[in-house]
């Protein structure tokens, strides 16, 4: 009975949170309660298009009164490069 409970519980949760990531221009990845959003950066308008994106999120999780843990927001740059470009910075702003 304990399962069906849970699995029931988390349709609900998917159903929920399926239209945080509609209209995003990354690639959204969804996992349990964990999001994350892909995205190859090739200019400073890319890194304006993810700042987009975060703050489409941060606006639907406001609407529907959902709070996010920035404390483990991170990102990852992967890069053949050896010198790390410091202008590809996206904020999350908690509101």
């Amino acid at each position: 009975m304990m399962s069906v409970i849970l699995s029931c519980y988390y349709l609900l949760f998917l159903i929920f949170i399926n239209d945080m990531v509609e209209d995003l221009s990354s690639d959204p990845s969804l996992y349990a309660d964990d999001t994350a959003l892909i995205k190859a950066l090739h200019s400073s308008r890319d890194v304006v298009l993810v700042n987009k994106d975060l703050q489409i999120i941060s606006d639907w999780a406001a609407q529907w009164r959902v709070n996010f843990n920035a404390s483990k927001t991170v990102y990852m740059i992967v890069t053949k490069k050896w010198v790390v470009l410091n202008q590809f910075r996206c904020i999350l702003m908690v509101n």
